[in-house]
C-alpha cells in the first residue's frame, strides 16, 4: 500500500546519461513497494562543486512508497551500485559518477 510520496533527483555524468537514467527509472518500476509516478525530460547540466569536462544529465522523479526514508534511501544507493556507481573514500568532493539518485522529498520533509 502506497502512503507516502516521494522526489527523487536522477543524474549522471558517465557513459550513455539518458540511457542510464531511463533504465534506472525502469528498475524502480520493478521495485516492490515503490510506484512511480512522473518522470521529467531530461536536461542537462553543467557540473557544480567539482571538476570535470562531463556535464551531467539530470532529471526528476515523482513517486509513491510505502518504504520509510531510509530503507528508500537504501533502495536507491542499491540502484547507484547495481548502475556502476563506485565511490572512492580517498577522493575529496564530488566525483564523476554514472548514476546518482537523491532523495529530494518525502512527505513534507
Amino acid at each position: 500500500m502506497v502512503r507516502h510520496t516521494a522526489c527523487i533527483g536522477l543524474g549522471s555524468n558517465l557513459g550513455s546519461s539518458t540511457h542510464i537514467l531511463q533504465a534506472a527509472w525502469s528498475a524502480l518500476q520493478e521495485t516492490p513497494s515503490v510506484e512511480t509516478r512522473r518522470l521529467s525530460s531530461p536536461y542537462r547540466s553543467r557540473p557544480l562543486g567539482m571538476d570535470s569536462p562531463h556535464w551531467f544529465i539530470n532529471a526528476v522523479g515523482l513517486m509513491g512508497t510505502s518504504l520509510d526514508p531510509l530503507a528508500l534511501l537504501q533502495v536507491l544507493q542499491a540502484l547507484e551500485v547495481q548502475f556502476g556507481r563506485r565511490r572512492d573514500p580517498l577522493v575529496p568532493g564530488y566525483q564523476d559518477r554514472s548514476l546518482d539518485l537523491d532523495l529530494l522529498l518525502y512527505d513534507d520533509l
